[in-house]
């Protein structure tokens, strides 16, 4: 299956549009809504809800997401 036809099937995830640089982890089940954007080196929760946009360096979880943790560089 080519990346095309994976983002047909999900309706459109996976573009990329939430996700501004690299993300070291977004946990399973995770809803990202539409023009909220994740910073580099943050961690998402498992089944977090994300309504707003999450600073880098950052550790988020929850229903909604809020940042619990700031990570430092060797974290």
């Amino acid at each position: 299956m080519n990346d095309t036809t994976l983002r047909e099937l999900l309706g459109g995830v996976g573009e990329n549009e939430a996700v501004d640089t690299p993300v070291h982890w977004i946990g399973g089940g995770s809803i990202i809504q539409p023009g909220v954007t994740i910073g580099e080196n943050s961690v998402i929760g498992a089944g977090s809800v994300v309504t707003r946009s999450i600073p880098a360096n950052s550790v988020a979880v929850g229903n909604p997401c809020s940042v619990v943790r700031c990570l430092a560089a060797n974290d």
